[in-house]
């Protein structure tokens, strides 16, 4: 059985800004030398755990307080400070497109602003919120979360793609988060059956070039999600479906229009949210205790604490935990 542990000693800050949850193992059992060898089994370099018994809101063996669904609601707003400097798509196409002028007027020709922009910044300009943050809690060491399958996050996703869309020459939406399974009360890994489908749009778009432009999806993370690259016509998709919850953004990149990125965050619980066209994020449902908050935005922590996360705490009410990102 493969417990995650969500304490926050467990994150690691990797050469990539990527956060890797740890998996723990051990029990409050005493278990002799010999048995544990035989139960503890290495799983593509992670510890699996022996089967811990269920005692109520205590948690597993190991004596971790069972954090379930409550009434909390965390929910705020991420603005931008300063002013971030900006490069004209079409700059970037002079410089990498020069032989594919049928490609440049193709990614041209899209309406939305972030097409024709350099896309890291997608800021309102009425309040100047960040939109594809990624925000989303980690319990405190000592607790974890236990998720049954009636959860409201559960039925958000079960069953349910992930879409990632290519119009023209960016990916929508630019963060999101992906919630492929989770650690039910008896300790058992549960299968939400979400996966990632990557659509060409290419052949829908309006104003583009008839019949679409050729993309591909590039995707890679960490050990336990190596990646992928896929080509992709016109009107076509991949599916993605062997990504795991190991906490850790997987980069999507489009190796034939370079200034395309995307990130999908792999978590394996349903508190988490990605800041809207405002900068606004709500996260529903928060067990009642006390927990770290992170706030993601391309490769920079918003929040203080860094990948340890800042406290935050739910009592079964709202609360509001605002960030700000500092442009360059």
């Amino acid at each position: 059985m493969r417990l995650w542990k969500f304490g926050a000693s467990a994150l690691s800050l990797g050469a990539t800004l990527s956060l890797t949850f740890v998996v723990g193992c051990g029990g409050g059992a005493t278990e002799k030398k010999d048995e544990a060898k035989k139960e503890t089994k290495k799983d593509g370099g992670e510890a699996k755990k022996s089967e811990a018994k269920k005692d109520g809101d205590k948690g597993t063996a190991g004596g971790d307080k069972a954090l379930k669904a409550g009434k909390g609601v965390i929910k705020g707003t991420v603005t931008v400070e300063g002013d971030p400097e900006t490069m004209k798509l079409t700059e970037a196409l002079q410089m990498t497109m020069k032989e594919k002028k049928e490609d440049s007027e193709h990614c041209l020709a899209a309406k939305a602003g972030a097409d024709k922009e350099q896309q890291t910044w997608r800021i309102n300009p009425t309040n100047k919120g960040l939109q594809y943050v990624v925000v989303f809690l980690i319990p405190e060491q000592g607790t974890e979360f236990v998720v049954a399958a009636d959860d409201e996050g559960v039925k958000a996703v079960h069953d349910k793609d992930l879409e990632i869309h290519q119009p023209y020459c960016a990916f929508e939406p630019r963060a999101a988060v992906l919630f492929p399974s989770y650690t039910a009360a008896d300790g058992k890994v549960v299968d939400t059956k979400q996966k990632v489908r990557v659509f060409n749009d290419t052949d829908k778009a309006e104003g583009g070039k008839k019949g679409g432009i050729t993309h591909n999806t590039k995707w890679s993370g960490s050990a336990e999600n190596p990646g992928d690259n896929k080509t992709i016509a016109p009107g076509k998709h991949v599916d993605i479906d062997n990504l795991k919850p190991d906490s850790t953004q997987v980069t999507f990149q489009c190796s034939i229009h370079p200034w395309m990125t995307a990130y999908v965050w792999v978590v394996d619980n349903p508190y988490y949210a990605v800041t809207n066209d405002k900068g606004e994020y709500t996260i529903k449902n928060v067990p009642d205790g006390k927990f770290k908050i992170v706030a993601w935005h391309e490769g920079k922590f918003l929040n203080s604490g860094a990948s340890k996360g800042e406290d935050v705490e739910s009592k079964g009410k709202e609360v509001e935990k605002n960030f700000t990102a500092k442009a360059k």
